[in-house]
């Protein structure tokens, strides 16, 4: 795996509500799958949700992807949206979301 540009979260992401015996024992993640959502899946919550700024074009990138799913790429994008799809049954397509992305354009063009 090429090294992650992401910033990890301070805590490590859990999920009891859906996953209470953890995301590898519900049978959906594997282990590489579980590492990626336990150290940056704080971090890509908050980018999802608009409480982070991405500080770089793989963050940029990564709120890009949630509204263009089908363009996902690395690892961490394609975990998240997988876990979205198992808890939301979308991929967090929401109206600040999609404003989100259109901001993030003028970053990441000339960089996909």
């Amino acid at each position: 795996m090429k090294h992650i540009q992401f910033r990890m979260g301070q805590h490590q992401f859990e999920d009891h509500e859906n996953f209470p015996d953890g995301f590898v024992e519900s049978g959906h993640f594997t282990d590489a799958e579980e590492e990626m959502l336990v150290y940056w899946g704080e971090t890509m919550m908050a980018l999802a949700c608009g409480e982070l700024e991405p500080v770089n074009e793989e963050e940029a990138h990564f709120i890009f992807i949630l509204a263009h799913p089908k363009l996902a790429m690395s690892p961490l994008e394609k975990v998240w949206l997988k876990y979205c799809d198992i808890t939301c049954g979308s991929y967090l397509a929401t109206e600040s979301l999609r404003k989100k992305t259109f901001e993030n354009k003028a970053y990441l063009r000339g960089r996909l």
